[in-house]
């Protein structure tokens, strides 16, 4: 018959695993005591320290279920959407709002904690997905939502768990939020003897009998040289001998036993990945094809990625397979029997179940894949900027995608925001061209007319000149408002003071005026002025254009210069200030 082996292989611990979650006594106590000192906790390590088991099932295990709110966070397709999506899910919100300023947040999170009289404890795994994926644009909102709930009333804390290679590209978080790094504990590989426990208690739980030494044994040939224990190879080397140990018993009746040596016949550890991958591929109907849906789900940096159906067939595609949709979800389906990706989620998407897989099929890409991943990643996020922002390819991004696009398999969404961008470079380039050589023909005509003129009535001859010098300044106008729309319209209008009876020039001016931005962006509110705790009502220039005063609906009235920086706030009005 079969049996389910009780060993993780390579799954995380979760809250449920407590009763075989052995070892950790110290560094579970070390987190709590961490986490009520500060609201911002960031536990970090390298891949395989277990840092997700450490909190998922040692951390919340200790939290008081009446007192505690735990809120998982993952990335996905961005890291304020899913934040949104799951204080939605907290406050039971059947049609989604959008939720676009801190304040926002600060409002949901409120009625959160209003409901349920708990304190919130957000727990962003994997965080460093927001660097390899996430754009600036994305981290800059996160870090202003962070800011405004660090310093607002609401009972909350944040806990941070990412990889160690990525520890420092959080100074952009501690650059705005000042005690980000404060409160920060790094997670160590584990010791031989908490290994000992940790493999004698899991067996002793599910009634497996321990040959004498056999744990010794087994950490001796896992890591030789070191006092720490490579946990993700443990892992495998224990599911490993449960499965031989379960294959040498003569009937059900027997008890499982581990011995000294079934460890010999495991082979050997850091091969024991790689082969099992190998094995799982090989025995695949469509290996190649296998191989090519693998290589979706690892990053260009080597870490695992989340993809739905749809992501997976085009990065497969673009990585040389052709393959059907029918066929990715057969194979998905038992590359998530064979332990190799976790079951899909509640929105959608499939994943590696370890870096340690990641890091072994990232072996087997290509330089040239490698290039394809990126290119791909870098359309997807312009992509997505674009949906935010309205901003499409630049010509320099263009050229950049450009010796890569027949490669690219890209959904319809991807390829019309490419052929988007292309149209809006051509349009403008037409445009330019458009108003070079109108400017010249006017000029020929203006010329050929003045002169005319000029031979029958001399004395006109000085309007004519003032009306030629008005179109010049005009044309002119036409052609530096390209690069410089401010000064372009200036001149227009000069043009127009001294021949205010031209259309040409009117319409120049009308035109450069309704197709350009003339505007500085000084602070966005969120930005400059999230220290104000209302929205602001009122604002004003200073008489010298030097400052801006503003009055909030918190009751403040407030001095800025022209960077968003506070000068002077003044206090005493009880209502809004409009």
């Amino acid at each position: 018959s079969y049996m389910k082996s009780p060993f993780k292989f390579l799954d995380s611990y979760t809250k449920e695993d407590r009763e075989i979650f052995f070892g950790r006594e110290k560094e579970i106590d070390e987190l709590f005591r961490r986490l009520f000192e500060s609201r911002i906790l960031l536990v970090y390590g390298e891949s395989g320290t277990g840092k997700s088991s450490l909190v998922n099932c040692g951390l919340l295990n200790k939290l008081n279920n009446t007192e505690h709110i735990p809120i998982y966070i993952r990335r996905f397709d961005n890291i304020l959407e899913s934040l949104s999506e799951t204080i939605q899910v907290l406050l039971q919100e059947s049609s989604p709002r959008q939720m676009l300023t801190a304040l926002m947040f600060k409002k949901a999170l409120r009625e959160v904690s209003d409901d349920t009289h708990k304190q919130l404890i957000f727990i962003f795994d994997q965080f460093e997905e927001l660097f390899i994926f996430g754009t600036k644009e994305e981290r800059q909102s996160l870090i202003q939502v962070l800011k405004v709930l660090g310093e607002s009333d609401i009972d909350c804390r944040f806990i941070f768990i990412i990889r160690e290679e990525y520890f420092v590209n959080i100074a952009e978080f501690e650059k705005q939020i000042p005690n980000f790094l404060s409160n920060r504990l790094r997670i160590e590989k584990m010791n031989r003897s908490n290994a000992i426990e940790a493999i004698n208690g899991t067996c002793n739980f599910n009634e497996i009998q321990v040959e004498e030494g056999f744990a010794e044994n087994l950490l001796m040939k896992l890591n030789p040289g070191s006092p720490g224990v490579e946990l993700t190879y443990l892992q495998i080397s224990l599911d490993r001998v449960f499965n031989l140990a379960v294959h040498d018993k003569k009937n059900d009746k027997e008890l499982i036993i581990f011995t000294k040596e079934l460890i010999e016949k495991t082979g050997n550890v850091s091969d024991l990945l790689g082969s099992f991958l190998d094995d799982q591929i090989s025995i695949m109907l469509k290996p190649e094809t296998t191989l090519a849906i693998l290589k979706s789900f690892v990053s260009y940096k080597g870490t695992k990625r989340q993809l739905n159906l749809a992501d997976v067939k085009d990065y497969a595609n673009t990585l040389g397979e052709n393959v059907k949709e029918k066929d990715v979800l057969e194979i998905i389906r038992t590359l998530v029997l064979l332990r190799i990706l976790c079951d899909v989620d509640e929105n959608g998407y499939y994943e590696l179940r370890h870096d340690a897989l990641a890091a072994k099929i990232f072996e087997k890409i290509s330089a040239s894949e490698i290039e394809i991943l990126e290119i791909r990643q870098f359309i997807e996020s312009s992509h997505y900027f674009w949906k935010k922002h309205g901003v499409l390819l630049s010509e320099d991004d263009l050229k950049y995608i450009s010796p890569f696009e027949k490669k690219l398999t890209l959904s319809i969404d991807l390829s019309g925001f490419i052929e988007m961008s292309k149209v809006k470079l051509n349009n403008s380039r037409i445009r330019k061209r458009n108003v070079m050589v109108s400017g010249g023909i006017i000029i020929i005509l203006l010329l050929s007319i003045f002169s005319v003129w000029a031979l029958k009535e001399r004395n006109r001859a000085e309007i004519l000149k003032t009306k030629a010098l008005a179109e010049k300044y005009n044309l002119q106008a036409a052609n530096l408002a390209i690069h410089d729309p401010t000064k372009g319209l200036r001149l227009a209008e000069y043009a127009y003071s001294i021949d205010s009876s031209n259309q040409n020039i009117l319409s120049n001016i009308t035109r450069i005026y309704s197709d350009n931005i003339f505007y500085t962006l000084i602070a966005k509110q969120e930005d400059a002025f999230a220290k104000q705790e209302d929205a602001i009502y009122a604002l004003a220039f200073s008489p010298d254009s030097k400052s801006i005063l503003t009055g909030s609906g918190d009751g403040t009235a407030r001095l800025w210069d022209l960077h968003g920086n506070m000068i002077k706030m003044f206090i005493g009005h009880s209502g809004f200030v409009n």
